[in-house]
């Protein structure tokens, strides 16, 4: 029907060659948080947050609704002590966020116009450089709220993404609130994200 939007398929504008790079940028960061993870209870707030991951507490203000949810879950895993299995949820969710800044990184060259090979080795490149910074790679393997808030800035970033090249997705904004969300349920820090949205539509 005339004047009616292209429908898109999920995974556009996401296609092989991002995903290759995607997969190989986080097969490698988890790897590396595995094999460098904490293997029990650290400095800091290690204690605090391991107590009320394994026992669904609260932390500290703002308790961190998500990352006490997602953490319990996934020390119920049968993976090792629980405070392992705490700190290797902080690298999970690091590596899936690299992951997806290498996904990010050589859909948006590409679109620039980059070759595909080469775009994938930079967005590989980068979301290593990343991946083992000490901003980074500190908080992937200890009990810590910020791996997680990565990830989130990230699908936060793919929803925004996704609207920016197709202006016409109906569930642009939606889905975009719903990441920020998610992030707001996690860390404060969140808020600062808030204008992206009218940033890149305009609006």
């Amino acid at each position: 029907m005339s004047g009616t939007p292209e429908k898109r398929p999920w995974q556009w504008p996401f296609e092989k060659p991002d995903w290759i790079s995607a997969l190989a940028a986080g097969l490698v960061s988890l790897a590396a948080y595995a094999w460098s993870v904490q293997p029990n209870v650290g400095l800091l707030d290690s204690g605090e947050f391991l107590t009320a991951a394994v026992h669904m507490g609260v932390p500290h203000p703002t308790g961190y609704p998500l990352w006490t949810i997602g953490s319990w879950i996934f020390q119920l895993l049968p993976l090792g002590n629980n405070a392992w299995e705490v700190n290797l949820f902080s690298g999970v969710c690091s590596a899936l966020a690299m992951g997806l800044v290498a996904l990010l990184l050589c859909s948006s060259m590409r679109w620039a116009g980059v070759a595909d090979r080469l775009a994938q080795i930079l967005a590989w490149g980068w979301s290593m450089a990343l991946t083992f910074s000490v901003s980074v790679w500190s908080q992937a393997v200890i009990a810590e709220v910020y791996a997680l808030h990565v990830l989130a800035v990230m699908l936060y970033l793919v929803a925004i993404y996704r609207w920016l090249r197709d202006p016409t997705w109906t569930n642009g904004l939606a889905w975009c609130a719903f990441f920020f969300a998610l992030g707001m349920s996690n860390h404060h820090l969140m808020i600062s994200l808030s204008v992206l949205p009218g940033i890149v539509t305009g609006k």
